[in-house]
């Protein structure tokens, strides 16, 4: 299932009054839109992808469109939720755009990010005012949910794990974004630098110091991850089989995708698919 903000390209809302709402979340499932949770209150499990992040007070969880998540919370739950577009963010005037920020990356996203109750107890007051000014619509407050929304993003920066930069110029990092949408557009079809290189005018050569110097990671390296998260995204949260999801990414040859695979996971897919499947059983008979 997927989740899209409103018309306006932004929802907010507290999470204790919307619970029975989100009653669908526990199923995996993903958003066309960027997820902000801030929780005040509570506990619990939010699994992002393929990894499970505790839920505690002051946790926050930034998601990017089209990752897969579900949680299983507390009866106490609190707090404050966001969606919101990149048309939204992007929309006004100023020199910073979402794509700047070093976490908000197409493949490694920084999801989780762990604030302190005490030196940023002013968090909650500001996404209250924030709500205040969702629900009351008086003039320019989608100016103003824009500028508090900025401000979040630069508290995240500060305290994600992945908060350096991309190497380089402002026309390198305008590079590198672009080279993210385009893989994420057509990662399934086209998977050589030359490809690539050709959508973005420069030779297969220059990409791929592009990337080194910018990344400290190879064109290669970029396409193999890409591939590597959508397969474990399948093999995590669909019952599609090995030579479906095989296709579906874009292998014509199913024992070049378990090679490919093996290589990167130390295990076949199918290994891979029961030991998560096997996990899942014991915390749900209360063995871990």
């Amino acid at each position: 299932m997927r989740r899209k903000p409103t018309a306006q390209h932004f929802e907010m809302g507290r999470v204790e009054e919307n619970v029975e709402r989100f009653s669908f979340a526990s199923t995996p499932h993903r958003h066309d839109c960027f997820f902000f949770m801030l929780v005040t209150r509570g506990s619990g499990i939010h699994k992002i992808d393929t990894i499970e992040y505790n839920v505690k007070p002051f946790a926050t969880y930034l998601m990017l469109p089209g990752q897969v998540h579900g949680w299983s919370f507390s009866k106490d739950i609190a707090g404050y939720y966001i969606y919101f577009t990149l048309e939204f963010y992007n929309s006004y005037a100023r020199e910073r755009h979402i794509e700047k920020f070093p976490y908000l990356r197409v493949y490694t996203p920084d999801t989780y990010v762990q604030f302190d109750p005490v030196k940023d107890a002013h968090l909650p007051a500001m996404l209250e005012a924030m709500y205040d000014e969702f629900t009351q619509k008086r003039v320019g407050w989608d100016d103003i949910l824009r500028n508090c929304l900025d401000i979040l993003l630069i508290l995240i920066t500060r305290k994600s794990t992945s908060a350096t930069t991309i190497k380089g110029t402002t026309t390198t990092v305008n590079h590198i974004r672009k080279l993210q949408i385009l893989i994420e557009e057509h990662f399934t079809k086209l998977k050589l630098p030359s490809e690539y290189a050709k959508l973005m005018n420069m030779t297969p050569k220059h990409l791929n110091a592009l990337c080194k110097g910018a990344l400290n990671k190879t064109f290669t390296d970029l396409i193999q991850e890409r591939l590597l998260l959508e397969a474990k995204r399948y093999l995590v949260y669909t019952d599609k089989s090995i030579k479906q999801i095989s296709k579906i990414l874009g292998f014509n040859d199913l024992s070049y995708f378990m090679r490919f695979f093996k290589k990167h996971m130390n295990q076949t897919p199918d290994q891979f698919r029961k030991s998560v499947t096997y996990v899942k059983s014991l915390r749900e008979e209360g063995v871990l």
